[in-house]
């Protein structure tokens, strides 16, 4: 199932041009604008126009509905889409795509299979993208909030094979957005974020990649927008929890964003209180303080590769 758009609101996929060098980038230096109103671009992986494959759809005993699912976000006009992230290799786009009577806000994650290593993960199912599928079923099937994903398609764009993950875009501000323009919203979330984590851990996995921009808000609760989580064992959970925490960290100050007043204890203490299923004593939470603090400072430069934008009204394409 999918999403109705709301053209009103503004799915908060964060918009990034990267340089093959992986530095921020002006749309200059990517041939095409990071405006979403401005039209066609060029220079990004599109989806796949032909050969086109059924790769997975959530409903298996509902194949004929995803193959049209599939048909009809693969002959889009994907090249009018807003372009959230684009590099050499792989792509991010958002679009409204009309089908039938619904009007559905969907984001393309495409990336090209340009290596042997990569077609033969992708041969047995473990390419990048599976991955991410996978995790996202896991994750949406153990009661976190993540966002459906529609179809998976794989084939041929000008000659490159790729594949393409269909998900639903999501509306709402990043939680970076929210700390850069409404401090309370984002101070009001601590505990959602604290026990986000929490539960990843008591689940016995860790989230690689947990920076604001990576968290939308909606209403009350934290949303993840992408789902890089790895198996943590039992005895790795204390360095897992540092590292969600570090990740969280980081990004504010490479932003010259000031977090909430006492941001890191509360969001710390949440997720111990979710883990542990009991409160936890204030030396604990101040020594995962101290070591997250240690090793954001250990990190050194925090500056950002890429400026996270958030994405306006996407285009019907």
């Amino acid at each position: 199932m999918c999403a109705r758009a709301d053209t009103r609101q503004s799915p908060s996929w964060p918009v990034t041009c990267r340089t093959r060098r992986g530095r921020a980038a002006k749309p200059a230096d990517c041939g095409h604008s990071n405006d979403t109103r401005l039209g066609i671009i060029s220079g990004v992986l599109l989806p796949p126009t032909q050969r086109v494959r059924l790769r997975a759809a959530p409903d298996r005993s509902k194949k004929a509905i995803a193959r049209t699912l599939a048909a009809a976000m693969t002959k889009r006009h994907w090249h009018r889409a807003a372009v959230i992230k684009s590099t050499a290799d792989a792509s991010v786009l958002g679009g409204v795509v009309v089908v039938g009577d619904d009007a559905l806000s969907v984001i393309a994650k495409t990336r090209a299979v340009a290596t042997l290593g990569e077609a033969l993960k992708a041969a047995v199912r473990c390419a990048a993208l599976d991955r991410q599928r996978r995790a996202l079923s896991w994750l949406g099937g153990h009661g976190f909030a993540v966002p459906r994903w529609i179809v998976h398609v794989s084939g041929v764009h000008e000659g490159r094979a790729v594949q393409t993950l269909f998900l639903e875009a999501l509306s709402g501000p990043t939680l970076l957005g929210a700390m850069q323009r409404e401090p309370a919203r984002a101070s009001a979330a601590r505990e959602g974020v604290g026990r986000l984590i929490g539960g990843l851990l008591r689940a016995g996995r860790v989230h690689r990649d947990f920076k604001p921009s990576n968290l939308i808000l909606q209403g009350e609760g934290v949303v993840m927008i992408d789902a890089p989580i790895r198996r943590v064992r039992p005895l790795g959970r204390g360095a897992a929890l540092a590292r969600m925490l570090r990740d969280l960290s980081l990004e504010p100050v490479g932003a010259g964003v000031a977090p909430p007043e006492r941001w890191l204890e509360d969001v710390a203490a949440y997720a111990l209180l979710t883990w542990w299923g009991r409160t936890p004593p204030a030396a604990a939470v101040e020594a995962v303080v101290r070591r997250v603090r240690s090793a954001v400072e250990a990190h050194g430069d925090a500056r950002l590769r890429d400026e996270p934008v958030e994405a306006g009204e996407l285009p019907r394409i």
